[in-house]
């Protein structure tokens, strides 16, 4: 048996001994914006903030765990220190781990990859990243939520970017 067909024995004997039903197997997709402000570090610039949208799709899957795809962009440029400051846009894909609760706020956490490009005095930077944060979601129906959270963008040896977001999500 090779290694392919032990993991697969493995996840379904793993499965299969959690109780998991068959309906908690139908991945539920979702969209969802979010406004943010996000720190930005980058050599001897510090503490430049901006404001930033981005948009989010994913899917819910076995209730506990999930996978998100997003992007977005900055719409302020900032000066600070005799430079100009524009983050570009974003984007990454994550893994997000929901932690289920019995009330309507259950909190989450994600980690994954991100791309971002930032502006400095016309120079585009360019910097990806392994990503990770934490948030809260408050479900006000069966198809809405608003969330917020922080979130490091970008942590590497050249840029530190931490953003910290509110949106809302419609789940189908």
């Amino acid at each position: 048996m090779n290694s392919i067909n032990r993991f697969a024995v493995v996840v379904v004997g793993v499965v299969g001994a959690s109780g998991v039903a068959a309906n908690d197997y139908i991945p539920q997709p979702y969209v969802g914006a979010q406004y943010g402000h996000t720190n930005f570090n980058r050599g001897a610039l510090n503490h430049v903030n901006q404001n930033h949208i981005t948009a989010r799709v994913g899917a819910e899957m076995f209730q506990l765990l999930g996978l998100e795809a997003r992007v977005g962009t900055g719409f302020t440029t900032v000066d600070k220190g005799g430079n100009r400051v524009k983050g570009r846009y974003n984007y990454g894909v994550f893994g997000v781990v929901n932690l289920p609760t019995d009330t309507a706020i259950s909190p989450y956490v994600l980690g994954g990859y991100t791309h971002v490009s930032t502006g400095i005095n016309g120079r585009n930077f360019r910097d990806d990243s392994a990503a990770y944060g934490l948030g809260l979601n408050w479900n006000v129906s069966d198809a809405v939520s608003v969330n917020g959270e922080f979130m490091r963008l970008v942590d590497n040896d050249w840029s530190r970017q931490s953003t910290t977001a509110f949106g809302v999500k419609y789940n189908f």
